[in-house]
């Protein structure tokens, strides 16, 4: 998926021209078959090539060395002078949104208190 958003939204087996859907099923297996990680992650850095190799020389029942996959995006982090600071986008935008309900909320509590009772006639002010 982050391959797919990186490359703009376009895998190279998405414009496969074929008109009967089981060939069509068939030449997208065989394109993904045959795409070398470094074909498929053209124009990215070299980690992602490297990440999918490593990934696909994983045997079916062996669990993956995820320290080491995890080590080439912070390789990659480093290059790209990227600080990782455990703040995300969604737990900023949760924080901005909690914001501005408290704002709102005290802004609403504020104008009832501020309000001039009914009952007090224009222009006398109270304690």
């Amino acid at each position: 998926m982050l391959i797919f958003l990186l490359r703009g939204g376009k895998l190279p087996w998405q414009n496969i021209d074929v008109r009967d859907d089981s060939r069509e099923y068939r030449a997208i297996l065989d394109m993904k078959m045959s795409l070398s990680p470094e074909e498929l992650c053209e124009g990215l850095p070299h980690q992602f090539a490297e990440y999918m190799q490593e990934v696909k020389a994983i045997p079916r029942c062996e669990e993956p060395d995820y320290r080491s996959l995890q080590r080439k995006f912070w390789e990659l982090a480093t290059e790209q002078a990227i600080e990782y600071d455990w703040v995300f986008d969604w737990s900023v935008l949760a924080y901005l949104e909690a914001k501005q309900k408290e704002l709102a909320q005290s802004t609403k509590e504020h104008s009832k208190s501020s309000q001039i009772p009914n009952d007090v006639p224009r222009g006398q002010v109270t304690a």
